[in-house]
């Protein structure tokens, strides 16, 4: 009874089925090496499997050594995966082509029957991104070409992957950062987001995007360089500083020599300090011709309404200078530390 029971489990196993791999080929523009490690890659993933056995590449070579049949690189389409199954006595074979069209890797994957020579699966994937990270690209197209389930269900999600020239920009969704390039994004329906780049020295990107079901929607940002660099924008700044004109200063003047055109002299307006001053001088000199009387509130009039002008004008003068001069350097923005708006240091002098 024990016999029996210890028996059941393998009486009942699912059968794998076998199935054996072909190299695959690769364009002109790729090294011939990376052929043999994205190879590898697809076998792992089919010796996890539950449903096939694969073959392994050295038993491979020896059945077909034996057989005196001799791997060519033009073995790479279905008639020819046929004939080496037939030689290596397994139910499927395998093969398929890594291509390039411009940045984009193109995946192909195919499973032919050796019993009835028909294609019953064909996959493709493409891989946007560096050479390095193909592994994963190849990891999904295997899964996806065994079957399994969870690769099946990821296809059902709205994924987006974002890249952009430089790498590394901060990606933000719906104004929320997510990472940096190159970054896929994972989201729960087709509703359209926005995707907004930003790198230092660089305009910032943003495009709305419409995810589509079971598809990867490739966003492909080339930034453009800022017309003004944090770096430029600082020195813009400091050399802002350094012309600028003081209303602190102006107000000085003014309160020292403001009947004499103090405050204008140094806002940068001779002519309308000079006018003060000379009007200031007359009304001081001219006071042989006037009685005692009239110069004692003519004089100390002309001298209160020369100040209060010097201080009210030069004032409006420096801010209008200084207005000119940011327009001049175009600083119009505040430069950013750390990301939070900042002014640098304002110094008075006197």
């Amino acid at each position: 009874f024990l016999i029996v029971l210890s028996l059941m489990p393998s009486a009942f196993a699912q059968k794998k089925i076998s199935v054996a791999l072909l190299d695959l080929t690769v364009s002109n523009d790729l090294q011939q090496s990376i052929s043999s490690v994205l190879s590898n890659i697809v076998r792992q993933e089919f010796l996890k499997s539950e449903s096939y056995q694969i073959l392994d590449r050295n038993n491979m070579a020896t059945i077909l050594k034996e057989q005196d049949f001799i791997l060519s690189e033009n073995c790479s389409g279905k008639e020819c995966a046929v004939e080496v199954g037939k030689l290596l006595g397994v139910q499927k074979m395998i093969y398929g082509s890594i291509g390039t069209l411009g940045k984009k890797y193109i995946i192909n994957l195919q499973m032919v029957d050796i019993e009835t020579g028909k294609i019953e699966k064909i996959e493709n994937e493409n891989h946007v991104g560096a050479i390095e990270d193909l592994d994963a690209s190849m990891v999904k197209i295997s899964r996806r070409l065994i079957g399994d389930e969870k690769v099946v269900a990821a296809e059902q999600e709205y994924s987006l992957y974002v890249t952009s020239d430089p790498a590394g920009a901060s990606v933000l969704l719906n104004d929320k950062p997510k990472g940096s390039t190159p970054l896929t994004l994972i989201l729960d329906n087709d509703r359209k987001v926005k995707i907004t780049l930003q790198a230092s020295e660089y305009q910032d990107w943003f495009q709305e995007v419409k995810p589509k079901k079971g598809e990867r929607v490739i966003v492909n940002a080339q930034l453009l360089k800022s017309k003004t660099s944090s770096n430029d924008l600082n020195q813009r700044y400091e050399l802002y500083d350094y012309k600028k004109k003081s209303a602190g200063a102006a107000m000085a003047w003014s309160l020292i020599a403001g009947p004499y055109g103090g405050g204008h002299f140094y806002a940068g307006a001779p002519v309308r300090g000079g006018l003060i001053l000379g009007t200031t001088l007359v009304v001081v000199f001219s006071s042989g011709e006037r009685s005692g009387k009239q110069n004692a509130a003519i004089i100390p009039l002309a001298i209160i309404g020369a100040w209060i002008y010097d201080y009210i004008d030069s004032q409006k003068i420096v801010k209008s200078y200084n207005e000119k001069l940011k327009k001049e350097l175009q600083i119009g923005l505040i430069p950013a530390v750390n990301g939070q708006p900042t002014r640098l240091a304002v110094s008075f002098s006197f």
